[in-house]
């Protein structure tokens, strides 16, 4: 069973044709009439099932406990894992960038030799 506010009243006509008149106010229905196209279109459904009462509410909500006390401990260890990868990265960084600067060492030393060699080449 579902609660569902009217604002505009309607009549609502079954699948074995029983037709039902639903003023303004608040109603307690079957969940397919509550969830049919044409109730919603006059109405809002307040709560989304009455599944057992207080007792199933309960036990939902401390699934939903069970589910944010899991999903915390794995953010905090992605979190820290992120935290790994990003030094990892940091470290392929700097050593791209020494890297990089031997390179141009490099390239100007050969510059300077092959410079050298043409130089005596000439005379």
């Amino acid at each position: 069973m579902k609660r569902i506010r009217v604002h505009t009243p309607f009549t609502f006509n079954d699948t074995d044709y029983t037709k039902t008149d639903f003023d303004v106010g608040v109603h307690n229905v079957k969940n397919d009439i509550a969830d049919h196209w044409f109730t919603q279109r006059h109405a809002e459904v307040l709560d989304k099932t009455d599944n057992g009462g207080e007792g199933a509410n309960q036990a939902e909500l401390s699934a939903l406990n069970a589910r944010i006390a899991e999903l915390t401990t794995q953010n905090a260890e992605l979190t820290a894992k992120n935290g790994e990868l990003t030094a990892q990265v940091t470290a392929a960084a700097e050593g791209l960038t020494e890297r990089n600067a031997l390179i141009e060492e490099l390239k100007q030393k050969i510059a300077e030799l092959t410079e050298q060699v043409n130089g005596a080449k000439k005379q």
